[in-house]
């Protein structure tokens, strides 16, 4: 069974790809684990890792959220992020990594450059969306460990 690690960090993001997150986990080929962070455990945006664990997802939180809007909050956020997905990495060992984009570049970005032995063999996938839609997305891999 290969193990699939899916970040999610949004509302946006989560709602978007929830459909085949429910595929990948009610298949007998994946074991699905759910890594949420970010606006997910932030009261002003509704705390929507409830709505997760309602799912009933294997959830790994990465407790990384953006505390004032001031412009030393990004790289604090990305510090505590790589920080805390590098621990959840380590005690999932996925066989792939996933995450949705609105943009062409990502946290994977960051991710890959700093973990570079870390994830050496694990396939981590940019399932981009353009426009901000799934009709049409494209899965693209940012490594070449596309096996």
């Amino acid at each position: 069974m290969k193990k699939i690690a899916y970040i999610t960090g949004t509302r946006a993001d989560y709602g978007a790809i929830s459909s085949v997150l429910r595929e990948i986990n009610t298949s007998k080929d994946f074991d699905l684990y759910i890594i949420a962070t970010g606006m997910h455990l932030m009261p002003e945006f509704g705390m929507t890792i409830n709505e997760i664990r309602k799912d009933d997802y294997k959830i790994y939180v990465v407790n990384a959220v953006y505390e004032k809007d001031i412009l030393s909050s990004t790289p604090k956020f990305i510090s505590k992020f790589l920080n805390g997905l590098t621990e959840k990495l380590t005690e999932i060992k996925p066989d792939q990594l996933e995450s949705l984009c609105r943009k062409e570049s990502s946290f994977f970005k960051y991710f890959k450059d700093s973990n570079d032995e870390l994830l050496k063999d694990v396939p981590m996938a940019a399932i981009y969306c353009p426009d901000g839609t799934l009709p049409g997305f494209c899965c693209k891999y940012l490594n070449d460990k596309t096996n």
